[in-house]
């Protein structure tokens, strides 16, 4: 399957290292990925420890890290995800699709 993981603190990071590893295609988005790359900061979520994001992506090459395009266009990711899950509770399923286009297409 092919998922996203928005945001590469310790959940994001521990959630996309976990989902590479059963065999999922996951990317990873985050406001700014050169600074995320240098930043060398690790934790422990659920007394699991997560290495810093540039270790997970050497562990698990093969997933994209996306450019979200810094803080307000992160923000818009924010508020896309609430539109979604106030859809989902509303019509009582996952299964839609949502296309985002610019306008005129």
């Amino acid at each position: 399957m092919k998922i996203t993981v928005l945001g590469t603190g310790l959940v994001g990071r521990l959630l996309a290292g976990k989902l590479d590893s059963l065999g999922h295609d996951v990317a990873v988005g985050t406001r700014d990925p050169q600074i995320t790359l240098t930043r060398t900061e690790s934790g422990k979520t659920g007394g699991v420890d997560t290495p810093p994001y540039s270790v997970c992506q050497r562990e698990h090459p093969a997933g994209a890290t996306l450019d979200l395009g810094g803080i307000t266009a992160a923000r818009a990711v924010e508020m896309y995800s609430r539109l979604y899950f106030t859809l989902v509770r509303t019509l009582g399923t996952f299964e839609r699709n949502i296309r985002i286009a610019r306008a005129g297409e």
